[in-house]
C-alpha cells in the first residue's frame, strides 16, 4: 500500500484502522512529518514489521516503509541518510527485487540523479512515492515540469507507471502518488485499488503485483472486521478483467452457497 498520509501523528488511529482491516504485507508512506512519537507508536502497533523510517527536508516531508517479518528484507546501506528516501532490498537471493520511496516536495526538482543510482544497483526496482508529477500520459491534471521530466525519465528505462489516470488527491483529480515498475511486474495478474479517504487529502493505493515471494508462517495482526470499510474497498476496486473475471466466479460460488443453506 502507497499513501501520503498527511502526518502521521495525526492520523495514526485512523491509519491503525485501515491497516488492521486491509491487510498489506508491504505499506508505504510518504508525508509522515517524522515525529518518533508517532514512530514508536506505529511499530508498537504492528509488532510483526520491520519498520524503516526517514526524515524529509523540510517539516512536510519524511517517509516510511513496514514490511511484514515474514518476508525476508534488509535496508540498503548506501541511501540510508538521504532524506525522503528509502530503498530495500526485498525477498531472498533467487526472487530478489528493490523496492524504494521517495518524496518529493512540490517545490523541489525530482532526484533524477538519485534515482539513476537506485536503478544502477538493481534494474529490478519498484519506486514509489508522493512525487508531485503530473503528466496526461498517467494524470487526468495540467502537466507540470516534474511531470515533463519524469516522463523523459522514463522513456530511458523499462519502467511503467502501474496507476494510471485514477485520482489519489482528494483535492483534484490528479494522479501524483505513483507506483513505478518494471514490465515483467506489472503483467494482466496484476491489479490496484484506489481506497477511500482515511482523513488526509490523499488517498491509499493498493497494488498486487506479479511477484511471488518464499515466506515465513506468519499470521496478520487482524483484530476485528470493519464489514463498512470492507464494502467501501470493494466499491473503489480497480481491477484487471482477468481479476474481475475471477470475482465473478467466485460470487457465484459462494450464491450457490448460501442457496444451500
Amino acid at each position: 500500500m502507497l499513501l501520503n498520509v498527511s502526518s502521521l501523528s495525526l492520523y495514526l488511529a485512523d491509519i491503525f484502522l485501515l491497516l488492521d482491516n486491509v491487510s498489506c504485507p508491504i505499506v508505504v508512506l510518504n508525508g509522515t512529518y517524522h515525529t518518533e512519537a508517532a514512530a514508536k507508536s506505529f511499530s508498537k502497533h504492528f509488532n510483526n514489521y520491520n519498520i524503516y523510517s526517514q526524515e524529509g527536508t523540510n517539516s512536510f516531508g519524511g517517509v516510511l516503509i513496514a514490511v511484514h517479518r515474514s518476508i525476508p528484507v534488509q535496508q540498503v546501506d548506501v541511501f540510508m541518510k538521504v532524506p525522503n528516501i528509502i530503498a530495500l532490498d526485498i525477498g531472498s537471493s533467487h526472487d530478489k527485487f528493490q523496492l524504494a520511496t521517495c518524496y518529493s516536495p512540490p517545490n523541489e526538482k525530482l532526484p533524477i540523479a538519485l534515482f539513476n543510482q537506485i536503478m544502477k544497483r538493481n534494474k529490478n526496482t519498484i519506486l514509489l512515492g508522493d512525487l508531485n508529477a503530473k503528466h496526461q500520459s498517467w494524470s487526468r491534471s495540467n502537466e507540470n515540469q516534474k511531470g515533463h521530466v519524469l516522463f523523459d525519465w522514463l522513456l530511458t528505462k523499462s519502467m511503467t507507471v502501474v496507476n494510471k489516470y485514477v485520482a489519489t488527491s482528494t483535492r483534484s483529480n490528479a494522479t501524483i502518488d505513483l507506483i513505478l515498475a518494471p514490465a515483467q511486474m506489472t503483467g494482466i495478474k496484476t491489479s490496484f485499488s484506489v481506497l477511500p479517504s482515511m482523513g488526509s487529502d490523499h488517498l491509499p493505493v493498493i497494488w498486487i503485483p506479479d511477484i511471488k515471494l518464499v515466506k515465513k508462517d506468519c499470521q496478520y495482526p487482524i483484530k476485528r472486521t470493519y464489514w463498512q470499510l470492507f464494502e467501501m474497498v470493494n466499491l473503489n476496486l480497480v481491477e484487471s478483467k482477468n481479476v474481475e473475471s475471477k470475482n465473478v466466479e467466485r460470487k457465484n460460488i459462494e450464491n450457490k452457497n448460501i442457496e444451500r443453506k
